[in-house]
């Protein structure tokens, strides 16, 4: 599945339905392909999602208690979203 790049809500939004992940479940959105995160795992909190969000390559989604993970993979040249 192929997207124009997003803002968080609708990110939120996309993932949910694409996953089937419950609503009331908590998501977390962490990255490790930054060079800033040095290859460990770290979450993109809300105020930092749009400054970043062009520079990504991978996002991972963590979800509720279970804390189940999906990736979700960036296509650089036009910025779209592959699920």
């Amino acid at each position: 599945m192929y997207l124009t790049f997003l803002n968080l809500q609708d990110m939120v939004r996309i993932v949910r339905d694409k996953f089937t992940i419950e609503r009331d479940a908590s998501i977390t959105f962490e990255t490790s392909t930054l060079d800033i995160c040095k290859g460990l795992s770290v979450e993109i909190d809300e105020s930092a999602y749009e400054a970043v969000s062009t520079f990504l390559d991978e996002i991972i989604v963590v979800t509720g208690p279970g804390k189940e993970t999906y990736w979700v993979c960036f296509e650089r040249h036009d910025y779209s979203i592959l699920f």
